[in-house]
């Protein structure tokens, strides 16, 4: 857990320093993820894993794909409801092609 700091530095310029102790994420970098976002994360990874292992075995080319993008996405969308927004729209293009036969 880390705290950000605001350090002095050239007149007009704010540096930052992590602290640790705090849950606050330091904008605009990779690791901005907050434990609410790291577990979205990692559940809609599982969901993807578990798409990618049944479309292999299944040759089931929807649920590889679907399930390869869920296994990626996550690591570049640090929002949790975004991210739980693009697993249900891409959870629904699945059902969707698998109504449709494909």
């Amino acid at each position: 857990m880390c705290a950000l700091v605001k350090d002095g530095g050239h007149a007009g310029s704010a540096h930052a320093r992590v602290l640790e102790g705090s849950s606050e994420a330091v904008p605009g970098k990779m690791g901005s993820f907050t434990p609410g976002s790291l577990f979205a994360s990692l559940a809609v990874s599982a969901v993807g894993f578990g798409l990618t292992s049944y479309g292999k075995k299944a040759a089931r080319l929807p649920h590889l794909i679907v399930g390869l993008v869920m296994l990626v996405y996550p690591f570049f969308v640090p929002k949790v409801v975004p991210m739980l927004i693009v697993a249900g729209a891409l959870l629904a293009a699945l059902w969707v092609a698998r109504w449709r036969g494909l």
